[in-house]
């Protein structure tokens, strides 16, 4: 991939969150079903109920490991863009800088060393839905920022006073075609091996949405920091 390429889902998160709505409200109305079975004797159709709703979650969990099976690791280069689907639109995020060795005042690091990371969240006109207004904004979903080294281990950001350099804060509120900056702080080991910042969801659903890379066994997309 080159600085511009962009890194969708293969699963639109609209279609990944109907599948989940669309088999939980199967499963309950087979549950309300099973129980009216059981309480006027029908043991049989019980039964049958029962198998159905095992085969109903045998086909979400193959729907779930299949696409997670079936994903690759990649690591974005320097500027190019990871999309997430806000259901009606997307939001595109891409590290512009990544800087080791950041020296704080009055801060010591505990692990080694800082880096500090500039990650740019961008809304992407073209991706809205035509009952989108354009005016209208949209508070993003939360987010889970870490840094990952090669042995897996994670360092979420960390909170240091340092001057105001325009940094607005992940999930503020924007509108199609616009986009800001988020300044975030890390303090990583000296020796810690091919350091890569991971974004990820932060709902707690996205463990069981199809697709989703916080799934289960679902390969992720990294930034890579090297230059």
């Amino acid at each position: 991939m080159n600085a511009q390429a962009m890194n969708f889902p293969l699963l639109p998160a609209s279609l990944s969150v109907l599948a989940l709505l669309g088999t939980a409200a199967a499963a309950l109305a087979i549950a309300i079903a099973i129980a009216v079975a059981l309480a006027t004797g029908r043991s049989v159709w019980a039964r049958r109920l029962i198998l159905s709703g095992l085969g109903l979650a045998a086909v979400y969990g193959l729907a779930l490991g299949g696409f997670a099976l079936s994903s690759d690791e990649v690591s974005l280069p320097r500027g190019a863009e990871k999309y997430f689907c806000e259901i009606d639109c997307h939001l595109a995020y891409a590290v512009t800088s990544a800087e080791r060795g950041i020296a704080l005042p009055g801060v010591a690091p505990q692990h080694g060393e800082f880096w500090r990371v500039r990650l740019r969240t961008r809304f992407d006109e073209t991706t809205i839905s035509a009952r989108r207004g354009r005016e209208v904004p949209l508070t993003p979903n939360p987010r889970e920022v870490a840094i990952v080294d090669a042995r897996g281990q994670r360092y979420p950001p960390v909170t240091v006073p340092v001057p105001d350099d325009g940094s607005v804060a992940l999930g503020t509120p924007l509108r199609p075609g616009e986009g800001y900056v988020t300044t975030l702080f890390f303090d990583l080991p000296r020796d810690a091996a091919t350091p890569r910042l991971l974004v990820s969801e932060g709902v707690p659903e996205a463990l069981v949405l199809i697709d989703n890379e916080k799934s289960f066994l679902h390969r992720k997309t990294y930034f890579a920091l090297a230059p």
